[in-house]
């Protein structure tokens, strides 16, 4: 059952799709717990017939129960073959699964009239159970896809199925016990209520797992919403703000350094718009480029240099995403340089290692305080972003040393 609820979480969990979070049908999960129980009923019901065809060749000789047991073989190697079928086609309508159901129930009767008549001895006997685990199974199938009723309406008709088994075994329809009909008919209203019990437990488990799946996309989505407005919105007019007030610059130079932020938040946001649905592999260097190379303005109106070192001989290649997702990276780490690192120098160093591209933004600035926390930037813009492409991010820094920013991701 855990599993099964495991397997529905990583199911539902909401996943992004050119830009929308996609959710899945209210009874999505229902359908998929569903056919969970279907390959356990079937997986059950294969087991389920080997005691007592083993107590027949106990007592007769093997020759004689032959057709039995060929029979017997087919219908078990038939009845696992659908287990990985109703595990592959679980999301089948209605429409679709009631003529198997039917054939089901068909076969089911079938195998039992026809093994009643060519198991030797009455009716009532214990090994004459060989096929009617086969109908245990059936009334389970039928409550689970029709619900309680139907699975109690096909376990009834175990009586007259009893009664038919008996004239074709030879004896009188009225010669068969009693309790032996309704102890096998219980048998098949313990598999209705087993089968109804395991759903509905589904059911709510399907209904949480769900819930917690959306809880989780919304949150997340929020989290990448509020990324992209602190990665460009924020930035931006936070530049505006510190160039406007910068007194000690001239009039003419603060105005070209708000012109390059909003030109830098510009090309950042062109280029995320720019990416294509598909995600052909490239060379990540020359947006890194353009990256440094839209920082360097900003930079240099607080008076850092900025320098891009590629040291990949040409053998960097990402993923767009990927790439996408470290140009950001990198995009933030400049951002944090411009705003906090007082530096003169700073510089963006690229390298390729075995499985993975590496890059590293380091400067000779202030350095982080020992007490230093990582505010949003650093967790969702640089932690997080790089987390979800299985990436990873390093911070070094020591007061008054500069810092060095490593960010790495799979090749």
């Amino acid at each position: 059952m855990l599993a099964m609820v495991g397997s529905g979480l990583r199911s539902v969990g909401l996943q992004r799709q050119t830009g929308r979070l996609s959710r899945p049908a209210p009874g999505e999960l229902i359908l998929r717990y569903r056919s969970y129980f279907f390959a356990g009923v079937l997986t059950f019901r294969g087991l389920a017939a080997l005691p007592p065809l083993l107590n027949l060749i106990g007592i007769y000789e093997l020759g004689l129960l032959t057709p039995l047991i060929v029979v017997w073989s087919v219908a078990v190697v038939v009845n696992f073959a659908f287990v990985p079928v109703v595990l592959r086609r679980w999301e089948r309508s209605t429409e679709d699964v009631l003529p198997w159901l039917v054939l089901d129930a068909v076969v089911s009767v079938g195998l039992n009239v026809w093994g009643a008549a060519q198991v030797p001895g009455s009716v009532n006997d214990p090994y004459h159970d060989l096929f009617f685990f086969w109908c245990m199974g059936t009334a389970s199938l039928w409550s689970a896809w029709f619900g309680a009723r139907a699975g109690v309406l096909v376990s009834l008709s175990a009586a007259p199925l009893q009664l038919a088994m008996t004239a074709a075994s030879g004896w009188e329809p009225l010669s068969a016990s009693l309790p032996v009909i309704i102890g096998r008919t219980a048998w098949l209203l313990v598999g209705t209520a087993s089968g109804w019990l395991i759903l509905w437990i589904m059911r709510i488990a399907a209904e949480g797992v769900r819930a917690e799946g959306i809880r989780v996309g919304e949150k997340a989505a929020r989290i990448r919403a509020l990324r992209e407005l602190h990665d460009t919105a924020l930035q931006t007019l936070e530049a505006i703000r510190l160039n406007a007030e910068n007194e000690r610059v001239e009039p003419h130079r603060r105005l070209e350094a708000i012109r390059d932020a909003a030109r830098w938040q510009a090309a950042g946001i062109r280029d995320a718009l720019a990416v294509p649905d598909e995600e052909p592999e490239e060379d990540p260097v020359p947006a890194l480029a353009r990256v440094v190379r839209a920082a360097a303005g900003p930079l240099g109106s607080v008076g850092t240099t900025v320098t891009l070192r590629d040291r990949t001989a040409g053998r960097a290649r990402l993923p767009q995403g990927r790439a996408e997702a470290l140009c950001e990276a990198v995009r933030e780490a400049l951002n944090n340089v411009r705003k906090h690192a007082g530096a003169n120098e700073a510089a963006v160093d690229v390298s390729v290692r075995p499985g993975r591209m590496e890059v590293t933004v380091s400067d000779d600035g202030r350095g982080l305080a020992a007490d230093s926390r990582w505010g949003f930037g650093i967790r969702h813009s640089l932690f997080d972003r790089l987390a979800e492409i299985d990436g990873n991010a390093d911070i070094r820094s020591d007061p008054g040393g500069g810092t060095q920013v490593r960010l790495w991701v799979p090749q």
